[in-house]
């Protein structure tokens, strides 16, 4: 939920193209100086800072993730930024029980901070060159290729796709941000404000901290012996092995045998293709080609098939006696130590924990999970529901002033008579559509709209109101069997997604991606 968050502040600096140039050799400046810069002039300045606070927000959150190696999984709560594009951090640190407290605390107060600066300044309209913002990952203070916005906030935003379509070669697009877009940006500080605030509201220190404090157990394990030598063992995988080298010969030679049959029948069935033929001799040329196939290649491909069964059940069986395998004493360089070592392991591909790459996904399942069987925090959940009441305010308040604009100098979000400098084609009718969306999200903020179960009988649903005055822990079992919601229960109109697909329809099938791009 508080990736989704996340996705609105970074698609106003994504345009339709999915990357941009290479650095130049004078590297722009980076957030924070940009915004110690316009910290001299806050009344003026004081919208595009309130932007550039927003996007020091989410740099921070790329920062922390990278310091603990989340640029390859999100972190419980938080989207991936960078993704698959930016290099690993192959020495993480370890999350701490209060890393992810720490930086939903940090984003609500940052949030804080851009709306005061937003709220004291003079809507004054400017325009933002996007080829020039990057976000400093690794916080080392130079701008990599991946830094650079496209890159780093592409597969936020558009997920698997990026990187899909060709590279616009003039990169992206310059966006005038105008006084209506300042309301735009201010309701999406109460959005992520939010956020922060049920991130919070289930605080997960205290599942981290449990998790962080057993691992010490690992180191006082009970030992049992080994029933096997390492002699017995390699013995025996030594006799599977030579089977198995015996197998990839007799493989290597049908393979010598096949391939010239293979090429005289694609010779027969490239006969059948030429244009220049009769039906009558298409049909015989297929017909001699199906019979070459079961003469002399079906017996060949049979044998194939069973020599690589042959041999895969000898690599799995290998395998397994390997699992028996008493461990080898570890030969330590006194000289380095234990961390530096298993670096350079990893770096070398042979790290001695094969569960790597699993093991930080299946802890954050672990945490969010655990975190919300936890009692929640009810005045972050009131606190959250109070940002997002505002944030829909707000948003009513960006639209009526979008209809009233007459000029069209490189839009950020158009009416219907102005051109949107992304590449997005939008549907007149779409704000419409949009308004009716939030319209419901309001009412089932409110309690005025009920939220279906599909196990929960006809003409009920949830009151999500009824929840946040008075939450309990989030039993996801009970929630999913639906017992654990009979307390919040009523009878009443219930919310259905008729407005989300008649907007979905405006917007060409891509309700997500403008959901996030409208607010």
């Amino acid at each position: 939920m508080i990736r989704m968050m996340f996705r609105p502040i970074a698609a106003l600096v994504l345009a339709a193209s999915l990357a941009v140039p290479a650095a130049a050799q004078n590297t722009p400046p980076s957030l924070s100086q940009r915004i110690i810069a316009m910290r001299a002039d806050p009344d003026r300045n004081g919208f595009e800072m309130g932007m550039l606070l927003g996007l020091r927000a989410l740099e921070k959150i790329a920062q922390v993730q990278w310091q603990h190696g989340g640029t390859d999984i999100a972190m419980i709560g938080m989207p991936r930024i960078g993704g698959r594009n930016y290099a690993r951090n192959y020495a993480p640190e370890p999350l701490s029980a209060e890393t992810v407290t720490n930086a939903l605390t940090t984003l609500d107060a940052d949030m804080e901070e851009a709306r005061a600066v937003l709220q004291s300044a003079l809507p004054v309209p400017f325009e933002m060159e996007l080829n020039t913002i990057w976000l400093d990952i690794n916080s080392d203070g130079q701008m990599q290729e991946e830094e650079q916005i496209a890159k780093a906030l592409g597969p936020l935003i558009v997920g698997r796709n990026f990187g899909r379509n060709k590279a616009d070669p003039n990169g992206l697009p310059n966006v005038r941000f105008d006084e209506a877009d300042h309301k735009w940006l201010l309701a999406y500080t109460h959005m992520l404000s939010g956020g922060a605030n049920f991130g919070l509201a289930f605080d997960p220190a205290p599942v981290i901290a449990h998790m962080r404090g057993a691992m010490p157990d690992l180191a006082t394990l009970p030992s049992k012996p080994y029933p096997w030598t390492r002699e017995e063992l390699e013995a025996e995988i030594a006799v599977l092995e030579a089977q198995r080298s015996e197998i990839e010969a007799q493989q290597k030679n049908l393979r010598s045998k096949i391939d010239p049959l293979k090429k005289e029948q694609r010779a027969l069935f490239d006969k059948s293709r030429a244009k220049d033929i009769t039906p009558e001799q298409r049909k015989q040329f297929q017909q001699e080609a199906r019979e070459f196939r079961e003469k002399y290649l079906n017996t060949l491909n049979d044998e194939t098939r069973a020599l690589s069964h042959t041999s895969r059940s000898l690599s799995n069986e290998i395998r397994a006696i390997k699992g028996k395998m008493p461990p080898e004493p570890v030969a330590l360089n006194e000289e380095k130590s234990l961390r530096d070592q298993l670096l350079e392991q990893r770096l070398r591909g042979q790290s001695p924990n094969r569960m790597d790459t699993a093991r930080p996904i299946v802890d954050s399942i672990y945490i969010l999970l655990k975190s919300l069987e936890q009692s929640p925090d009810a005045a972050r959940l009131q606190a959250a529901k109070g940002h997002w009441l505002r944030m829909i305010a707000i948003n009513r308040q960006f639209w009526l002033e979008v209809e009233k604009e007459t000029d069209d100098n490189a839009e950020w979000i158009p009416n219907a008579n102005q051109t949107p400098a992304l590449d997005l084609q939008i549907d007149p009718g779409a704000s419409a559509a949009w308004m009716r969306v939030l319209r419901d999200a309001e009412a089932v903020l409110q309690g005025d709209l009920l939220i279906p179960h599909p196990l929960l009988p006809e003409g009920t649903g949830i009151d999500l109101a009824s929840y946040i005055e008075n939450p309990a822990p989030l039993d996801l079992l009970g929630w999913i069997q639906g017992v654990s919601a009979y307390p919040y229960m009523a009878k009443g109109p219930r919310i259905t997604a008729q407005y989300w697909r008649a907007f979905g329809r405006m917007t060409g099938g891509r309700a997500g991606l403008f959901a996030f791009y409208f607010n």
